[in-house]
């Protein structure tokens, strides 16, 4: 399609000092960019320049505190809207995410940390997610910590933690460990912060400096009689006699006693049961992965063609949606062993928000016969719009009752039959988007070769599959 074309000639531009007008210099290296895209796209570069970025001109951030690697994503998502992450890189794209604006950006750093959460990685997500006010991975590490509480205090990197959000971590109320373990923790945690600082680690009057405020978080309500009395033997001279003095009134329940600074909430265990259904389902999706075919073509273009026009002499035209058929088909095989928990439709944004029910059947073809492996009776709500600088549509997601297991290299089918013709005022309903037909989805770990997916064709309105692996 001449669309694709005009798409792959725009994000060739990436780096590409061809017809460069702007020229971003670094101590060590100069990265070309296009001011009249960077004009349409980034207001934080805006800001920086009053509202015009200057064009023949080379823009010194040498002092600016982004390094060029930094920059170098930044301007990938720009121009390629893709982004490539690692735990080596994310903390300073995701400052840098912060600083542009641009709520897209700062997203695609969010979702990696909350698709590659493990043990070695809470503290440092959990950071990161306080730092830079990520409350939708803030909520899924504090779920995580509370969950696995005992496993992420004996974790190295909890060592390393801040103590502002070691502080923050022994607010919580609820965490699946006993209390002594917790201070135990603290002390080994105070005790590296002291090594760290070139002090004795085995001295009190050290040990609790670094503690502070700390130690009053620690919930010796929760502790029995025995459990207080070996801490308190454990670590003499940790404690003033003030403090001593809160600590027994409050595990002996003095009833006309009311502590100064000890929180004396008794702090409850984990149970799953206490998820709201909104989290578990976060959770669960924190968890998956997603096959995503949009390639991001059409808004995109639409909204610079006329630059594409004026800068390459092309023009484009979006216009080509087809109609959506009461009876819609995607068909794929993949390389993994995979569970299948849910997918995404999609059309065009010029509906209204639709309430569409259907049956959703999944096929499994074996030797040249189709075998229903799973029905369902769904409602395609397309209430979730849309509408950026990518593209514009509406969205539906569809969450399977249960997960369905994909062998590999075995062909699947999902049919959306609609119960009735799916229009709006009379109008059939369209989509534009060609999706691709190979997607391949990284993991993450080590040794293990990413999930590949192969579809039949370009079409369909699914857009995207969330599973999880087999491994």
């Amino acid at each position: 399609m001449a669309l694709n074309m005009v798409v792959q000639r725009f994000q060739r531009l990436y780096l590409n000092p061809q017809e460069a007008n702007i020229w971003f210099k670094f101590r060590d290296e100069s990265v070309p960019a296009h001011n009249v895209i960077l004009t349409k796209m980034t207001p934080w570069l805006n800001s920086l320049f009053n509202g015009t970025i200057p064009s023949g001109d080379e823009i010194d951030m040498t002092d600016s505190g982004v390094s060029v690697d930094a920059f170098k994503e930044f301007l990938r998502f720009i121009y390629v809207k893709t982004v490539n992450l690692t735990f080596e890189n994310i903390e300073e794209v995701m400052d840098l995410a912060k600083q542009s604006l641009i709520d897209e950006f700062f997203a695609e750093c969010e979702e990696f940390l909350i698709k590659n959460i493990a043990n070695d990685t809470m503290c440092f997500a959990y950071e990161l997610a306080l730092l830079y006010n990520a409350n939708r991975l803030k909520k899924v590490c504090e779920i995580q910590i509370a969950r696995l509480a005992e496993t992420v205090l004996k974790n190295e990197s909890f060592l390393k933690f801040r103590y502002e959000f070691l502080l923050n971590i022994l607010h919580c109320d609820i965490l699946a460990c006993s209390e002594v373990d917790i201070f135990n923790a603290c002390i080994v945690w105070s005790q590296e912060a002291c090594k760290r600082s070139g002090q004795d680690p085995m001295n009190m009057t050290h040990l609790r400096a670094q503690l502070r405020d700390c130690i009053y978080q620690i919930r010796f309500t929760s502790m029995t009689r025995q459990e207080l009395a070996a801490c308190i033997n454990s670590y003499p001279n940790l404690f003033t006699a003030i403090e001593l003095h809160e600590i027994i009134c409050m595990c002996g329940r003095h009833t006309q006693f009311n502590p100064k600074k000890f929180n004396w909430t008794t702090r409850k265990t984990w149970d799953d049961s206490l998820l709201e259904t909104d989290e578990k389902l976060q959770i669960q999706r924190a968890q998956q992965f997603e096959c995503n075919r949009i390639k991001y073509v059409d808004n995109y273009v639409e909204k610079f063609k006329g630059f594409v026009k004026r800068f390459h002499g092309w023009g484009c035209n979006t216009n080509d949606g087809r109609q959506i058929c009461k009876t819609e088909r995607t068909t794929f095989s993949v390389n993994n062993f995979i569970y299948l928990n849910g997918f995404n439709c999609n059309c065009n944004a010029n509906v209204e928000p639709r309430l569409l029910p259907a049956i959703i059947k999944i096929i499994h073809i074996k030797n040249d016969t189709g075998i229903e492996v799973h029905s369902q009776q769904v409602t395609l709500h397309f209430s979730i719009q849309k509408q950026d600088y990518r593209f514009s549509s509406y969205d539906a997601y569809v969450t399977l009752n249960k997960s369905i297991h994909i062998y590999p290299l075995c062909t699947y089918i999902i049919d959306i039959v609609f119960e009735t013709e799916p229009t709006f005022d009379g109008q059939r309903l369209t989509i534009d988007n060609q999706f691709t037909n190979l997607v391949i989805v990284p993991n993450n770990k080590p040794n293990i070769p990413g999930t590949e997916f192969i579809f039949s064709n370009d079409l369909g309105i699914i857009s995207s599959l969330t599973f999880k692996t087999g491994h």
